[in-house]
């Protein structure tokens, strides 16, 4: 299982790439690592995040975290086959499937973190990658308090979707200030890589996205940490969202 480097490119906030290093022995975040995880000293505030983070798993009907202090609705967009659903799958439900069927629509998952003392419920939705569901993607994106943009490390297309389709999506629906995070997928297939971490990084520079890194659904590097990263920045970005406030399921 690969183990994960965080690094800080200035100006353009944290990147994250799969490392074939060994990881020296240190303590492993609380209910969240599944490897040892190193973290040098620039990417000091993303590992106490990790560090800090509890992460609850809620079903639809649970009573789990009835009572929280603030509810974002999570967007994945990106091309078709990048691997978004089991991307959720796995942060939401904590398994993987091999051969997920694609998405028609939306999918949906609640889960609940916490984070600095503050329980956080997410609205999780995984749009479909057919540009025929473009405008599914465009009606559910409008309202996201975050975006994760994705792309397949092994699908160079998947990248230049991110630029030509997904992105520009993004832009003109949301505001400025809603977090976005460029996620590349299945960092674990390290025979079939064809996109670099460092041409996806340059990717993110030029179009203004502040935090990317590369992840595995399959193996679980880096799902956890993308998201709490993205919640984060949410967290820093709105300072006057009320506790409770937003329902549960689609809206």
């Amino acid at each position: 299982m690969s183990t994960a480097q965080h690094s800080s490119d200035h100006g353009s906030g944290f990147c994250t790439q799969a490392d074939s290093r060994p990881a020296p022995k240190t303590a492993r975040a609380d209910n969240l690592a599944r490897d040892e995880y190193w973290f040098p000293p620039a990417a000091c505030v993303l590992s106490r995040l990790v560090q800090k983070a509890h992460v609850l798993t809620m079903s639809r009907g649970s009573n789990q975290a009835a009572t929280f202090h603030h509810c974002f609705k999570i967007v994945a967009c990106g091309s078709f086959n990048t691997g978004k659903t089991v991307f959720f799958q796995q942060f939401a439900e904590n398994k993987y499937t091999e051969n997920e069927g694609p998405t028609i629509g939306v999918n949906f998952h609640l889960k609940c973190v916490t984070l600095d003392d503050q329980i956080v419920k997410l609205q999780l939705w995984d749009t479909a990658g057919h540009e025929r569901h473009y405008n599914t993607a465009k009606t559910y994106i409008k309202t996201a308090d975050g975006v994760i943009l994705m792309y397949d490390i092994t699908c160079p297309d998947s990248l230049t979707d991110v630029e030509r389709i997904w992105h520009k999506l993004y832009t003109r629906n949301c505001s400025p200030d809603v977090p976005v995070i460029l996620v590349g997928s299945r960092c674990d297939l390290v025979a079939k890589r064809k996109v670099s971490f460092d041409e996806a990084h340059q990717l993110a520079k030029r179009l203004k996205i502040e935090h990317h890194m590369e992840a595995s659904a399959k193996t679980g590097t880096n799902v956890e940490e993308a998201f709490i990263t993205l919640v984060a920045e949410i967290l820093h970005k709105d300072k006057s969202l009320t506790a409770g406030g937003a329902e549960d399921g689609p809206k």
